[in-house]
């Protein structure tokens, strides 16, 4: 066995060896499948079929390299504390700042557990929250970046909203980090103005062909109960995120399969693309009832545990 491969194996043995214990289900909904159901029934967010899953403790596994994403993110948490800090800033982090919130669900208690990345204190009170994101395709730097004229993805909207919404409607800040140089294809070439620090332009043509690192960030705040991006109003709402968490009790109360999230974005524009849908680990398992559903999703979960990572 080569070093190459003994080392290999040692890391991943070292991942499998750290790994959680798995879920036991039926705890708590997550901050972290946010979403907002608007008034004309538009789903926004997090897909409630695995928001519902992961409550009842299906969830597909971790694989070394699906961690490789999750480290890459502790990392962005691990350097913007350390800036943070340089700064002066007075903070706390996910563990210290816990949001918990209850609602009923007919004779019942349900509640929703949220760990926001940053709660930033001033003259010893809340300040504003951050919700941190990681940027690891070029799809994903075009399509959230603010010299690119798209906007936040609706999920992590969703979800920095929530955690604004249960802490009072402080104001929140979106964040997204991006610490790779991409070379642009196709997307968007036009859209990039010649001026933005981390674009380079083609010396003969001026299209956009690189995208340097680069860190783009949102303001999340209210006015009455609509939730506003940069100061623009949007489709999610207080009564939204709420209608949402009592969709998905009032799913797993009935036994009913949750209907999937609508592709469209916060302004309620469709995507031209939902790769959420697209890689849906779940759409082999049988949909028409509940009963058929969970007993497909939990053998795509056991078919995937068997499976060497």
């Amino acid at each position: 066995m080569s070093n190459a491969e003994k080392f290999y194996k040692g890391i991943v043995k070292g991942f499998n060896n750290i790994q959680s214990e798995p879920s036991t289900g039926g705890g708590d909904f997550r901050g972290g499948n946010s979403g907002c159901i608007t008034e004309g029934g538009t789903v926004l967010g997090a897909d409630p079929r695995i928001a519902v899953l992961r409550h009842l403790g299906i969830e597909m596994p971790t694989t070394f390299d699906d961690n490789l994403l999750f480290q890459a993110g502790h990392t962005n948490e691990e350097s913007l504390a350390e800036l943070m800090k340089a700064s002066g800033m007075k903070f706390l982090r996910e563990e210290e700042c816990p949001i918990r919130w209850e609602f009923a669900q007919g004779e019942e208690t349900k509640s929703v557990t949220c760990r926001p990345d940053f709660m930033v204190y001033e003259d010893d009170k809340p300040a504003f929250g951050i919700e941190l994101k990681g940027i690891f395709s070029v799809g994903t730097a075009v399509e959230v970046a603010h010299f690119s004229g798209y906007m936040p993805k609706v999920e992590n909207v969703c979800q920095a909203g929530h955690y604004s919404l249960k802490s009072n409607k402080l104001p929140w800040i979106l964040q997204y980090i991006n610490r790779n140089y991409y070379n642009i294809f196709i997307y968007g070439k036009d859209k990039f103005p010649s001026d933005h620090r981390s674009v380079v332009r083609d010396a003969k043509t001026g299209k956009a062909v690189v995208m340097k690192p680069f860190t783009t960030i949102y303001d999340i705040t209210w006015e009455g109960d609509r939730l506003l991006v940069d100061g623009t109003p949007t489709l999610v709402t207080g009564e939204g995120i709420d209608r949402y968490y009592k969709y998905l009790a009032e799913c797993v109360a009935t036994k009913t399969v949750p209907k999937p999230h609508h592709s469209v974005n916060v302004m309620g524009d469709k995507l031209k693309r939902d790769k959420r849908k697209e890689y849906y680990d779940f759409s082999d398992a049988d949909h028409t009832d509940w009963d058929s559903w969970v007993a497909d999703c939990e053998q795509i979960v056991e078919v995937a545990n068997a499976t060497e990572r």
